[in-house]
């Protein structure tokens, strides 16, 4: 029989190896998020350091309603506390907001708020966040409400841990990012003053598609925020005519298991949609181009860009003017996509920033269009993904065939990922 002394060594193995292949898949599938720094003590302090860092590069001065507002003053005016949010029922619900606290991306933040206000809605509670006063998570929630105070005045702020006494968890969004997860559980009677739900992500439209039109409506941007994406959007007088966006995501989606926006892909689905919807109707037409890369992007476009300067970011092909856009924060891009792209192309189909681009395009009426593969070839995202739970149903999915003409398919049609040889026996549309 073993002795007592192996025992424990053996579980102790077993508990390691389980730690590190649990960090591993977290850190694969949200590569901006290292799960294993979250165990250290300055985990808060370094996320809250790159937060500052990432503001001092983006900030400019610039001219807002209130007058001048230096880098100081508008870093001084994101990080003030935000006002305790006043008891407005005796019923509360509560998310973790995970990827806000841990600094992810403003379009897994967004998704996390939506979920928190759909669910809320749905089990007729007050939406409630803990945060503590000076916390990440408040500095975080604070910048979301400088752009769109609405969306972040519907939640209940709380810094009294009081209110939590009386909790019953929640165990949902068990089957990965994109998957929904019923809440029926949620929606069972519960006599508890606050029911928090446990999970992270929350990436399926199905948890808020029933209050959209209030979320388009609370994503209006505060007067400030207006007036800064103004001032920063320098070609927004070349604009004119029907507005095509498309949004290109490499970065990291070149390491992981999402699919990086593919250049044959996002140059045949951009003709073809200017081909098939935008000069059927008289007058200029505007491409707005995006991306996390836009030397890739200057690359994937050099038919237009092959005869000018790496410093000048538009070009004039016939009646469609191309426009290389730069120099915006996150926040001041989802405004120009709210204000200008009549149409939204998704080249990277896994990617939530694209999507918040996508879903306040045109305040909601836009036509969406996206590409049919969202994962690097077999690996476990399928599990995790489902493009009907994840991509709004009156969107669009296009599909790259061998003879690089596009065409549209239905969503039970698409495939996680390219296959060695494209599909060629339906004909492009268009």
């Amino acid at each position: 029989m073993a002795s007592g002394e192996s025992i424990w060594k053996v579980l102790v193995f077993v508990v390691i190896v389980t730690y590190v292949c649990y960090i591993t898949e977290i850190s694969n599938f949200y590569p901006d998020w290292n799960f294993a720094t979250n165990l250290r003590p300055s985990f808060i302090d370094k996320i809250a350091s790159v937060v500052r860092a990432e503001d001092s590069r983006e900030e400019i001065e610039m001219t807002a309603a209130s007058g001048e507002l230096s880098n100081k003053e508008r870093l001084e005016l994101i990080y003030k506390e935000l006002p305790e949010g006043r008891e407005k029922s005796k019923r509360y619900f509560s998310l973790p907001l995970t990827t806000t606290w841990s600094g992810g991306g403003v379009g897994n933040q967004l998704f996390e708020v939506f979920a928190l206000l759909g669910l809320s809605n749905s089990s007729h509670r007050t939406p409630l966040v803990f945060q503590k006063n000076g916390s990440v998570l408040g500095k975080m929630l604070a910048r979301i409400r400088l752009h769109f105070p609405a969306l972040i005045e519907q939640i209940t702020l709380v810094s009294n841990p009081a209110i939590l006494e009386n909790t019953t968890d929640v165990a949902l969004h068990r089957k990965g990012c994109c998957r929904y997860w019923p809440i029926d559980e949620l929606l069972e009677k519960n006599t508890s003053a606050v029911v928090s739900g446990r999970g992270i992500y929350f990436q399926s439209h199905l948890y808020w598609i029933h209050i959209r039109p209030s979320l388009l409506k609370w994503m209006t941007p505060s007067e400030f925020a207006a007036n800064e994406t103004k001032y920063a959007f320098r070609e927004r007088d070349l604009v004119e005519g029907q507005v095509l966006c498309v949004h290109a995501r490499r970065g990291n989606f070149l390491h992981t298991r999402q699919a990086a926006s593919e250049a044959n892909f996002t140059q045949s689905a951009t003709k073809y949609i200017i081909k098939k919807y935008l000069k059927k109707k008289p007058g200029p037409i505007t491409v707005l181009l995006f991306s996390n890369d836009l030397s890739w992007m200057r690359e994937t476009y050099s038919e237009i860009y092959r005869n000018k300067n790496d410093n000048e970011s538009f070009v004039q092909v016939g009646n469609v003017l191309y426009i290389l856009v730069d120099n915006l924060s996150a926040f001041n891009t989802l405004i120009v996509a709210k204000d200008y792209c009549d149409n939204f192309l998704i080249t990277a189909a896994a990617s939530t920033y694209a999507y918040m681009m996508s879903f306040l395009a045109k305040n909601g009426r836009a036509k969406v269009f996206y590409a049919e593969h969202f994962a690097t070839p077999y690996n476990t995202l399928p599990r995790h993904f489902n493009p009907k739970e994840f991509h709004l149903p009156h969107w669009i999915p296009l599909r790259l065939l061998d003879n690089l003409d596009i065409t549209q398919i239905s969503r039970d049609e698409i495939q996680p990922w390219a296959t060695t040889s494209r599909p060629t026996t339906k004909k492009a549309n268009g």
